[in-house]
């Protein structure tokens, strides 16, 4: 709860222009538009989370400068990692992604074939 009450508190410092919040993205300098919840929670475009690869689920470090937020995700562990001199993955690893993982690599092994 105290960390809702964290987020509403910086949010809340936001400049608001018809209860909307501007997001700002950093390479282009393009505002979009977005709005926060009665929950406190704050829609990121999907734009945004696609070009900055955030996912479900992903930790996030918000931080607040100037009454702006800047919002990063948080550095994960490396996925690799050595063990008694082998490469070992470390990471998570869903069955959604084992599945499309799977698909991807029969498709270029077909393709691959299919050009012989």
């Amino acid at each position: 709860m105290s960390n809702l009450l964290f987020l509403l508190s910086l949010i809340s410092k936001l400049p608001l222009k018809n209860g909307n919040c501007r997001a700002r993205m950093a390479k282009r300098r393009e505002f979009m538009k977005t709005s926060i919840d009665r929950f406190g929670r704050l829609l990121i475009p999907k734009q945004l989370r696609d070009n900055l690869g955030l996912r479900p689920g992903i930790k996030i470090v918000i931080t607040e400068k100037n009454h702006e937020l800047s919002i990063k995700p948080v550095e994960s562990e490396p996925v690799f990692k050595r063990k008694n001199g082998v490469m070992v993955f470390t990471g998570h690893l869903d069955q959604q992604n084992l599945e499309d993982a799977v698909k991807e690599s029969r498709e270029k092994r077909l393709n691959d074939l299919a050009s012989f």
